[in-house]
């Protein structure tokens, strides 16, 4: 592995362009030169184009063509301004027509005034001794009239400084609305600071002018300064005010001069997902998402402050700058400067070494340079500045395609792309490693280290503290890692990471909002094999997926890059999908990973049938299942028990069928049953989640309904029944199977219906029908199945396709007309060299409408699994007569076939389009709900909001003033923790994300959010669908994803569903949300999971009457069941409450 090397670069002399240094000006008398040219035709976000690279900064936006003339330059930044007033900070007001200013002692005082409105600014000027005049700086943030800057920098010049004070024209973190700005311009609401804090800074240079005669300062030697969020807000100024003639930008990170799209590419930066929305339109979030759609980047708001002078200054010890991000910027910007001729008056200059917005001595003369040549006027210094430690980072792709009319950025198709994706449960992990489940993990599994293990103070020793990936290489090219984590806070969002025998690094800084990609090296490796291990260093990481890849941009083009795709993640919760194989696949390291990467659930194909486990009475052959069990255990997979009991007499022992000598008798066989189904369940219930109880017990003549065997001849249909009970007895929560083939043919079909029914009614607790699936190629199955489907779906049967293949050599002639064919058959062998192509096409579409029957009848199908692993570990390659047979979805090498592609792109295509529904944001729009929505909007501002409620009637009524003992006990529950109640009666999830997203979210910070909701997502009569499910669950996660996008770092109390007496068809379906609300929560370290249910109901599981009088809504003992549990949580996170409370009064009904 080569060391990534960091330089620090000296200082290189650029190149000039063809257009003179004396004919561009330096600066200029107006605020926008550009305000003369139209305003152009911009695109609402459904119609921009994806545009990858950095954007063309000398294009025209209407498609028309570039111009890279000077002459031309005022119009085209005029567009850009445009731009990025539209997309990004909203519209810069115009200078009013009525301003004023005066000078008394020092502060320069300017008043705005605007729709009859004044705003007053106020701005501290400390000027040189002497006569001038003098150039000045105006200083943004904390430090005075010189920002961040050393003061003497500027002092010792002679240079006046001019201190901005933002917070008069807007606050830090806006309250949209209500801000000093918004008295002059109601009707813009909507902009960001960054739109509003340089309408200030325009300002106070107008108040220069209008005082010039009291005050020398040399208007055309202005520069504005600041640092970190000052430092966006000097860049933006810069851009946006034509009289600036130097801005030097400090350590400004994402928002400022780093490129929205490269900082994409990055780890723990500022992306534009991530910054805050004060600063911002609120519909640029829009792009959170599509960043490749903006039609701007931030390299072209550096390139407006051309042809003045721009300085940026980064600091790469703070990852959340993004300077890698604002280095690629900064050198797309640079060419602008160039083409003109002027590249001496752009420069950035990137130091490591010291603390944040303190400028270190070695970045001094940088800025002291740009002082002097453009504040003093000394044309003698140099200012083509470029240092920066980024040598290996691979730049001009970014940009090359309009500095050199040919683009050399990546694509996916591109000859020297190569990735390789890896589920982190998948791989070799040692025993400090578990596996857990979490639904929005790729394939439902990663891998945390277990709770009992703290987190080390340096790299710990040993095996059983990594997790290895080995891989290889073909390519001569850099390799970047990333991984899929969920790092939720600072103290858990970092890995240790090695490659092959080099050191292991830090991979620090990765906290994420949930799951999210995050780059963890880069690495140049000599192509062959190599070796990824990563250790824990902090025991709260959770790992899910680990990408290496030649593509530099992780995140989304991992997952668009061509990984290797997972049958599992491609079924994804329609239905478990498994296989059945023999204990010794397991044993082999391509077989396992092949498992591993394409199922959840195993079926032993012998080892645990009655014959090979249990030989004689006494006598119990535990090895090969329990080291098949220890698989599944080890890899976080689930176990099917195949099978109990096998009702054919050539599938059970002698010792199971006679007593001695004699047959035996009904009770011994029952009990015999009975032990040995105890037996084997208990021994491995804690990972079987299925159980073939019994296996083949109908019979295959038109006459009895059982087959003719011990069993049925000694019990008649009560050894089913004991097998069942005895399992259920000894394994409550797994699904029980009966298990047979072709009970999908009409014959069979009506037994089997007929045995089902009767089992049933005999208290066996029979839950599914084990279909076996062994079918032949064009055998025209689906009608069959389909009517199958339907009896058992009346019969509340649910359905597991248990071994599933397709018999090209078909079989079907062996047994056809007295057995004739046989001889005949004992030596064909067609396609021993492999399938024709119409054969595999065939298969192909047989496979595929298989599979699609099977997604239609997803809601009854509990799970499909294939029948051995691959096609040379196939019974039917020896089973009637022996041949090469091609059965399955992966070849004898172990390669996915045409059957799979085409398998894999019909899931993933109704994965797509169901994943493509949004959880739709709806505005109740009668009159009643409006007014409250402009109640609870209003209440945002009238206190300290500390704990934060949402939700429905259920919410609404415990802190509502219409309902006076319920807002009692609230305010006793929760006096001095400033809790404040935000929810509404008949609202859905639907309805409360619109409230959210329209003001009731607007100022508030809360430390705490409580939320409950989804009663009324549900049918108030009647049962629910599993539509209603995903509405629900997809709900609450969109609503925790509002909350997270403003607040990330804030717990989330999530109170599961209430049951519902109401409607008590609903119960099965808010035990179903409540559990995938639960194992959402337990994947995420910042929500509390709180279920009372058992609670407030009673041992009938109804709600008890002093709980709830309407089956639905709490009394006051149901939310004192609530408060109990809610109490805890809020003094483990906020203390003990206050003596005081200063939360907003309660509201109420306002239809009341």
């Amino acid at each position: 592995m080569t060391k990534l090397a960091i330089s620090f670069v000296s200082f290189v002399l650029l190149s000039f362009a063809a257009v003179s240094a004396q004919d561009v000006p330096l600066v200029y008398d107006l605020e926008n030169t550009g305000e003369k040219f139209p305003q152009p035709v911009l695109s609402a976000f459904e119609q921009l184009p994806v545009v990858r690279p950095l954007p063309d900064p000398f294009a025209w936006p209407d498609g028309s063509g570039r111009s890279t003339k000077f002459a031309d330059w005022a119009r085209r930044r005029s567009e850009i301004k445009a731009e990025i007033e539209r997309y990004g900070v909203g519209e810069k007001p115009p200078r009013p027509k009525d301003i004023a200013a005066t000078l008394k002692d020092g502060t320069l005082t300017v008043k705005a005034t605007e729709n009859g409105e004044t705003l007053t600014l106020t701005a501290r000027v400390s000027m040189p001794k002497g006569d001038g005049p003098f150039p000045a700086v105006i200083g943004i943030g904390f430090g005075g009239g010189t920002g961040s800057l050393p003061a003497d920098i500027f002092t010792s010049r002679d240079v006046a400084t001019i201190s901005f004070d933002f917070k008069q024209v807007m606050a830090h973190q806006q309250k949209r609305g209500n801000e000093p700005i918004n008295r002059l311009y109601p009707e813009l609401t909507h902009i960001g600071a960054y739109a509003a804090w340089p309408w200030g800074i325009s300002r106070i240079i107008d108040g220069l002018e209008l005082v010039e005669k009291d005050l020398p300062i040399d208007r055309k030697r202005l520069a504005v300064t600041g640092c970190s969020f000052a430092g966006k807000m000097a860049l933006f100024a810069g851009a946006f005010d034509e009289r600036i003639t130097l801005t030097i930008a400090q350590e400004s990170g994402g928002g400022g001069a780093a490129a929205w799209r490269v900082s994409e590419t990055l780890g723990n930066v500022e992306t534009l997902g991530k910054t805050s929305r004060a600063w911002f339109r609120e519909d640029m979030f829009e792009f959170s998402a599509a960043v490749d759609k903006l039609p701007y980047d931030h390299h072209e708001l550096m390139a407006m402050v051309a042809p003045r002078a721009l300085l940026v200054l980064g600091n790469p010890e703070y990852e959340w700058l993004a300077d890698e991000s604002g280095y690629v910027s900064c050198r797309a910007a640079h060419e602008v400067w160039k083409t003109f001729g002027i590249g001496d008056r752009f420069g950035f200059s990137i130091v490591a070494g010291h603390p944040h917005c303190q400028l270190p001595a070695s970045q001094r003369p940088e800025v002291e340079a740009f002082v002097d040549k453009f504040l003093l006027g000394k044309s003698d210094v140099k200012t083509d500045v470029t240092k920066h430690p980024f040598d290996l980072v691979e730049h001009e792709f970014w940009y090359d395609g309009w500095t050199k009319g040919k683009s050399t950025f990546p694509t996916l198709d591109g000859e020297n792309i190569e990735t390789f994706t890896f589920e982190a449960e998948a791989m070799k992990s040692g025993s400090d490693w578990e596996i857990k489940s979490a639904e929005d993990a790729s394939a439902g599994k990663y891998i945390t280290v277990k709770p009992s293990i703290e987190s080390p103070p340096a790299v710990p020793a040993g095996d059983n503290a990594a997790v290895t990936i080995p891989f290889t290489t073909t390519k001569d090219a850099k390799y970047y890692i990333h991984a899929r984590v969920n790092c939720p806070s600072a103290d858990d969002d970092s890995f240790w990471i090695q490659i092959d025998d080099e050191g292991f690094v830090m991979a620090n800084g990765l906290g994420t909002q949930g799951w999210q990609w995050v780059k963890l090296a880069t690495f140049k490796p000599t192509p062959g094999k190599h070796t990824l291990t990563i250790k824990y260093r902090e025991n709260g990481a959770f790992l899910d997926r680990i990408g290496i890849t030649t593509y530099p941009f992780g995140a989304d083009a991992l997952d668009a890059a061509k990984a290797e795709p997972s049958l599992k993640n491609a079924v994804d919760k329609r239905f478990k999908i498994g296989v059945g194989v023999g204990h010794r696949v397991v044993q082999n390291d391509e077989d396992a990973a092949l498992i591993r990467r394409h199922f959840e659930i195993l079926t032993p194909e012998n080892c645990m049938k009655p014959e090979g486990i249990h030989p004689q009475e006494n006598e119990w052959k535990f090895e090969p299942s329990d080291a098949f069990a220890d698989f599944a255990r080890e890899h976080n997979m689930e176990l099917v028990g195949h099978c109990l009991v096998w009702a054919k007499d050539d599938r059970t022992d002698e010792w199971m069928m006679n007593e001695g000598e004699n047959p035996v008798s009904r009770e011994k066989l029952l009990q015999r049953i009975q032990t040995h189904v105890k037996t084997v369940v208990s021994r491995y219930a804690d990972v079987a989640t299925h159980w073939d109880v019994v296996n083949e017990a109908i019979g295959d003549s038109n006459d009895d309904l059982l087959r003719d065997s011990v069993y049925s001849q000694t019990t008649g249909m009560d050894f089913i029944v004991t097998a069942f009970k005895t399992a259920r007895a000894h394994d409550p929560d797994a699904l029980l199977i009966y298990n047979d083939y072709n009970g999908h043919k009409p014959g069979k079909r009506k037994k089997l219906i007929e045995l089902l029914t009767k089992l049933k009614a005999a208290g066996a607790p029979i839950d599914a029908y084990g279909m076996q699936g062994h079918f032949e190629l064009g055998d025209n199955s689906l009608p069959e199945l389909r009517a199958t489907f339907d009896e058992l779906r009346k019969l509340g049967i649910q359905v597991v396709v248990s071994e599933l293949d397709i018999d090209v050599v078909k079989r079907g002639r062996w047994w056809a007309d007295g057995n004739k064919y046989r001889d005949e058959l004992k030596t064909f062998d067609p396609y021993k060299d492999g399938m024709p192509p119409e054969i595999e096409q065939q298969m192909v579409k047989q496979y595929v409408e298989l599979f699609k029957l099977f997604h239609e009848y997803r809601d009854i199908i509990a799970r499909v699994s294939f029948w051995n692993l691959h096609d040379g570990h196939s019974w039917l390659n020896y089973f009637p007569w022996e041949r090469v047979n091609h059965p399955l979805l992966f070849d004898r090498q172990r390669k996915p076939k045409a059957a799979f592609d085409a398998v894999y792109e019909m899931l993933k295509k109704s994965s797509d389009q169901k994943a493509a529904v949004r959880h739709t944001p709806l505005q109740r729009t009668d009159a009643n709900s409006k007014k409250v929505h402009k109640q609870l909007v209003a209440k945002t501002k009238l206190g300290q909001i500390d704990v934060y409620f949402q939700g429905d009637s259920i919410t609404r009524r415990w802190g509502a003033t219409d309902y006076p003992e319920l807002l009692a006990h609230w305010k006793k529950s929760f006096h001095g923790w400033n809790a404040a109640n935000f929810a509404w009666g008949g609202d859905n999830t639907h309805h409360i994300l619109w409230r959210m997203q329209n003001g009731e979210l607007e100022g508030v910070s809360p430390k705490v959010v409580c939320l409950q909701a989804g009663a009324n997502n549900l049918p108030w009569i009647g049962a629910a669908k599993q539509s209603h499910v995903t509405d629900v669950v997809e709900g609450i996660e969109v609503i925790i994803a509002e909350f997270r996008s403003r607040f990330p770092d804030v717990p989330v109390v999530l109170t599961a569903m209430f049951p519902r007496d109401q409607n008590a068809a609903l119960a099965p379906t808010i035990d179903a949300i409540n559990k995938k609300l639960k194992v959402i929560s337990q994947a995420d370290k910042r929500i509390h999971w709180i279920n009372i249910n058992d609670d407030p109901a009673g041992a009938s599981g109804k709600l008890l009457p002093d709980v709830s009088s309407d089956g639905i809504h709490l009394e006051k003992a149901g939310y004192e069941v609530w408060a109990q549990a809610l109490r805890p949580i809020l003094t483990k996170l906020l203390g003990e409450p206050a003596e005081v409370d200063r939360a907003p009064p309660a509201t109420g009904n306002p239809g009341l």
